[in-house]
């Protein structure tokens, strides 16, 4: 998985001047930036400061609206949401993720255009 990270310089012989080498975005504000002074977005990312890899186990190609209750729920979705202090909870996963595609995607491919989309499953291995 790439990520955004902050990378330190490294010696002439390559080796990092400090440990660890790379600073993860996703960690917070990185607390020393100036040891820290390469800033890579995810795409540029070096293979070695990876920290989670994935295996493709599945790849399919289905209508948006057959999505399972199962592959919603592995979306990440949750059930309930709170927000402005009032709390939602749903009767199951595939409700909220209809909302939240329509607020990602709603305007040029919503919900009820039915797309084709690209299932991918995937397992966490160790690196």
């Amino acid at each position: 998985m790439r990520e955004s990270v902050r990378l330190t310089r490294a010696d002439s012989d390559g080796a990092p001047l400090i440990e660890p080498p790379v600073w993860y975005t996703a960690d917070g504000e990185c607390p020393e930036p100036d040891a820290y002074p390469f800033s890579r977005p995810s795409i540029h990312m070096p293979r070695w400061a990876s920290r989670i890899a994935l295996e493709i186990t599945n790849v399919r190609v289905e209508r948006l609206q057959d999505i399972s209750e199962e592959d919603a729920q592995a979306e990440g979705v949750p059930k309930s949401i709170t927000q402005y202090g009032l709390t939602i909870d749903y009767e199951n996963y595939r409700e909220p993720f209809i909302e939240l595609w329509d607020k990602i995607n709603g305007k040029k491919h919503p919900w009820a255009s039915n797309p084709w989309v690209w299932v991918v499953e995937f397992r966490k291995i160790d690196a």
